[in-house]
C-alpha cells in the first residue's frame, strides 16, 4: 500500500534561517555547506571548468571558446568588443547593416568595460561571469530543493539530479552509435537544453537567469505569504527583491522571465479559486515589482525588433531555420525523469510554493509550444532551460512518498539510480564537446599565422570590414573590431549563400569573373584567408589588390576598391 501523500511542514523556513557558526566566522544559514553540498558544489564547479581547462593544455592560441557551439560564444565575444568600443552592441556580421543599433546588454557591457581596462575579451567573460554563474545556479537550485524537500537523502538526491540530469538514453545512443544521425542529433539537442552543465560551457548568462528563477519564486512566496517571512522583513522587502530578480532574468534570458511570470500567474489563479475573493490592493503591491521587472526588458526587446533591421533578421533566422523536436526526442529525453516526477505531481499541493513547483514545468512546456504556434518570440527550445529543477524535486518527492520493498530503499540502490540519471549523460556531453574540438571544423584555436594576420587587421588604421570564409569570419569581429562579411547565422544576411560563395572563393573554386563580382559586391577593403583554405586568391584578384600580406599559412589581401568598382561597374 502506498504511503499517504502529505506536505512537509518541517522544511526550514526563513524563521529558522538565523545564522550558523562556521569556524570563527558567522555565515547565513543558506550559505552554510555541509560536506555533501560542498562536494556537489566542487563537482559542479569542476564540470563547469573542465572543458576550458582541457583546451588550455593544447599548444595553440585559444580563442577562448569552451562551448560545443563555438559560433554562439564567439558572438558573445564580439558583443563584448562592440560594447567596449561603443557602449551599444552593433551587428558585426554584416558589412554596413541597415539601421542603427540600440542593443545594450548589462552583462556584456560590464565585460566590455573590463576589456577596455586591459583584460582580454575571453578573460573578461570567463573570469567575471563563470564564478557568478556557478554560485547563482548552485545556490539557487539548492535553496529551492531545501524549501520543498525534507532534510537528508531526498534533498541530496534532488540537488544532484537537478544539476546533472541528462537522459541516459542520450548517452546510450551516443556511445552505441558514435556516427552522426538524426536520432542522436535531436536527442542531444533536446537533452542539452535541459542540462544545466551545458549552460556553464559558454552560456553563463543563461546559467545566471536559470539560477535566479527559483530565488525569484521564493521571494514572491515570502511577499505573498506572511508566515514565510523572516522576522523584521515585510512584504515590500521581498517584493523588491523579486522585482530585481525578474528584471535581471528578463534582460539576460527572456524565456525564463516569461516562465516566472506564467508560474506566478498560475499559482495566484489556483489560490484565488481555493480561497475565494482575492485582495487586489495587496496583491498589486506585492506582485507589481515582479511584473514591472519582467515587462521593461520585454518592451525593450519588442521595440528593438521593430526599429533594428538586424533584430528582425535574427528573429526570422531563428524561427524559420528550426523545426519542432520529433516525438522520440521528447520521449527519450523526458521519460527517465518524467515518470517519477508524475508521482510527485499527483500528490496534493499544500502551499504557495508547492503549487509553483507543479506549475513551473507545465509553464515551461507551454511556452515552448506557444512560441512555435504563435511565432511570438524566438528559438522556443530555450524555454526548457531550467526544467531539470522542478522535475527532479517532483521525481524525488514522488518516489519517496511511495512504499517500496526494503531492498529498493537501500542507499546503494537509491544512489545507483541517481548516478544512472546523471553520470553517463554528463560523460556523453563531455565526449560530444571533445569530438567537436577534434573535428577541427570550428575555431577553438588559432594558428600563429592566423593570430598574426588578425592582429595586423586590428592595428591597421584604414577603416572597413573583412571578407573571410565562415570559419574565420566568426573570429574576425572579436579579434579585430571590424565587421565580417559572414559569421553568426542569426545576424548575417543571405547566410547560406555567403557561406557557400565564401568557401568557394577562398578554396580557389570560383572563376575569375564571378570572384571579382563577389568581392566588389561585398564592398570590403580587406580579405582574410585562414590556414584551412588554400585557394590562390591573389591570382583570382590579380590587378585589383594594393597589398598582399603573408603570415605563414594565413594571408591578408587589401583590395583596390576604386579600381575594382570601376571595372565591375563598367563591365
Amino acid at each position: 500500500m502506498s504511503a499517504p501523500a502529505r506536505s512537509h511542514p518541517v522544511h526550514p523556513g526563513p524563521r529558522e534561517a538565523t545564522r550558523e557558526r562556521v569556524g570563527r566566522r558567522r555565515v547565513p544559514a543558506w550559505l552554510a555547506l555541509d560536506r555533501f553540498d560542498a562536494g556537489v558544489l566542487a563537482a559542479f564547479s569542476a564540470m563547469s571548468l573542465v572543458v576550458l581547462a582541457a583546451l588550455a593544455t593544447r599548444p595553440l592560441t585559444m580563442t577562448g571558446v569552451d562551448s560545443g557551439v563555438p559560433s554562439d560564444q564567439l558572438q558573445y565575444f564580439a558583443w563584448i568588443r562592440s560594447a567596449s568600443e561603443h557602449g551599444v552592441i552593433r551587428n558585426l556580421w554584416d558589412i554596413a547593416p541597415p539601421g542603427t543599433s540600440y542593443f545594450v546588454h548589462p552583462g556584456f557591457l560590464l565585460s566590455g568595460l573590463l576589456h577596455k581596462a586591459g583584460l582580454s575579451i575571453a578573460a573578461s567573460y570567463h573570469l567575471l561571469w563563470k564564478p557568478v554563474a556557478i554560485v547563482v545556479l548552485f545556490f539557487g537550485f539548492r535553496a529551492y530543493v531545501r524549501r520543498l524537500l525534507p532534510p537528508g537523502r531526498q534533498r541530496r538526491a534532488a540537488l544532484v539530479i537537478a544539476l546533472f540530469y541528462v537522459s541516459p538514453f542520450a548517452a546510450l545512443i551516443g556511445f552505441a552509435h558514435p556516427s552522426p544521425s538524426r536520432l542522436r542529433g535531436q536527442l542531444d539537442f533536446m537533452s542539452g537544453e535541459m542540462f544545466p552543465g551545458l549552460y556553464m560551457w559558454g552560456y553563463m548568462m543563461t546559467a545566471i537567469a536559470v539560477g535566479l528563477l527559483p530565488l525569484a519564486l521564493l521571494a514572491v512566496e515570502r511577499a505573498r505569504v506572511p508566515e514565510r517571512r523572516t522576522p523584521g522583513r515585510g512584504a515590500r522587502w521581498y517584493a523588491g527583491w523579486a522585482g530585481l530578480a525578474s528584471l535581471v532574468i528578463a534582460w539576460l534570458q527572456p524565456w525564463q522571465s516569461m516562465a516566472l511570470v506564467g508560474t506566478v500567474a498560475v499559482v495566484e489563479l489556483m489560490r484565488w479559486r481555493r480561497g475565494g475573493r482575492p485582495r487586489w490592493r495587496p496583491a498589486a503591491a506585492q506582485l507589481g515589482p515582479l511584473l514591472l521587472g519582467a515587462a521593461l526588458p520585454a518592451a525593450y526587446y519588442w521595440w528593438m525588433s521593430r526599429v533594428d533591421p538586424s533584430w528582425k533578421l535574427a528573429a526570422i533566422a531563428n524561427l524559420d531555420r528550426v523545426g519542432n523536436w520529433p516525438w522520440y526526442a521528447w520521449v527519450l529525453g523526458l521519460l527517465p525523469i518524467a515518470v517519477p516526477a508524475w508521482l510527485g505531481f499527483r500528490r496534493p499541493a499544500g502551499d504557495w510554493q508547492e503549487i509553483a513547483l507543479r506549475a513551473l514545468p507545465l509553464v515551461l512546456f507551454a511556452e515552448y509550444w506557444l512560441i512555435f504556434a504563435s511565432r511570438i518570440g524566438t528559438f522556443p527550445f530555450h524555454a526548457l532551460q531550467g526544467a531539470s529543477l522542478p522535475l527532479a524535486i517532483l521525481a524525488v518527492g514522488g518516489v519517496a512518498s511511495r512504499s517500496w520493498p526494503a531492498a529498493l530503499r537501500r542507499p546503494a540502490v537509491v544512489w545507483g539510480l541517481v548516478l544512472l540519471l546523471t553520470l553517463p549523460g554528463v560523460l556523453h556531453k563531455l565526449n560530444n564537446t571533445r569530438q567537436e574540438v577534434h573535428k577541427g571544423g570550428e575555431p577553438y584555436f588559432l594558428k600563429p599565422g592566423e593570430e598574426a594576420g588578425l592582429r595586423w587587421l586590428e592595428r591597421d588604421p584604414r577603416p572597413g570590414g573583412v571578407m573571410a570564409p565562415i570559419y574565420s569570419g566568426l573570429v574576425v569581429p572579436s579579434y579585430t573590431g571590424r565587421a565580417a562579411w559572414v559569421g553568426q547565422i542569426s545576424w548575417t544576411r543571405d547566410y547560406d549563400e555567403r557561406v557557400r560563395l565564401g568557401n568557394r572563393l577562398f578554396e580557389g573554386r570560383l572563376a575569375r569573373a564571378p570572384a571579382l563580382r563577389l568581392v566588389a559586391g561585398a564592398r570590403v577593403p580587406f580579405l582574410f584567408q585562414d590556414c584551412f583554405h588554400h585557394g590562390d586568391v591573389a591570382r583570382l584578384l590579380r590587378g585589383y589588390l594594393t597589398e598582399v600580406r603573408r603570415f605563414g599559412c594565413a594571408s591578408v589581401y587589401v583590395v583596390d576598391r576604386a579600381k575594382l568598382d570601376a571595372a565591375i561597374g563598367g563591365a
